[in-house]
């Protein structure tokens, strides 16, 4: 749920660019040699030049390997981020880049490449956003059913359970989300429109802007982390229950 650095690499593993988004600070020039060593390790062992993706876990990080011949992409997010996500966005950008610039007499110069610092940092804005709105638009959807079915002492059962499971920072998903998810932030409209899957980019972009002013902070985002295994949890048990 979270982006850290983003690397650029050329086929040698030489450094392009890289930005960092999060607190983790690599040095961009022991990571690029540890990234390059990886690469050819993994090119060699799969002995191709196709596109080639792959991972490592590395502490508190998940590190995504994206060959897309010539150019390589190391990205660095927390390990709860889908990997087909993750590696879309490097994709694109990596086919961006290649659309810009030419590598083929390249003077190993990286100074022209530094403008495209602020594109790699809109993208994986754009990324963090899309998983902010999974989030709420999964929140949505459970709210919705716990207004049609009226169930408040089955639900107030199972917010128990799972807020033993997950401790007491869950409070306050339950007291900030779903108490005031309806009319008193969001509005009826914007909460109805999460019965239907959103493809749209203004109405993805309308919901996370919306809800980021008022509810969504640094805190909240860890706890949303743990809750968002709550809501499948729930969500799961509501389809069993009711449509069965």
């Amino acid at each position: 749920m979270g982006v850290h650095n983003l690397y650029l690499l050329d086929k040698d593993g030489i450094s392009l660019i890289d930005v960092t988004i999060g607190n983790l600070k690599l040095d961009p020039n022991l990571a690029s040699g540890f990234f390059s060593a990886i690469t050819k390790f993994i090119k060699e062992l799969l002995n191709t030049d196709e596109e080639v993706i792959t991972d490592m876990g590395m502490l508190n990080i998940r590190l995504y390997f994206v060959y897309n011949p010539p150019l390589i992409g190391v990205i660095a997010v927390d390990p709860e981020d889908n990997k087909e996500e993750v590696t879309s966005t490097v994709k694109f950008i990596l086919k961006e880049f290649q659309n810009k610039y030419n590598l083929t007499n390249w003077d190993h110069d990286a100074y022209p490449f530094k403008q495209f610092s602020k594109y790699m940092k809109d993208m994986i804005k754009k990324h963090i956003d899309k998983i902010k709105y999974k989030i709420f638009y999964k929140a949505f959807k459970i709210y919705n059913k716990y207004e049609k079915y009226g169930i408040k002492d089955e639900w107030d059962n199972m917010i128990e359970e799972f807020q033993q499971e997950l401790g007491p920072r869950f409070m306050i998903v339950t007291n900030t989300l779903f108490d005031y998810m309806g009319s008193k932030i969001m509005g009826e409209d914007v909460v109805q429109k999460a019965n239907h899957e959103l493809e749209n980019d203004l109405d993805t972009k309308m919901i996370v802007s919306n809800t980021s002013i008022n509810i969504w902070n640094k805190d909240l985002c860890e706890v949303l982390k743990d809750s968002f295994k709550y809501l499948h949890k729930i969500d799961t048990y509501f389809n069993e229950k009711y449509h069965s």
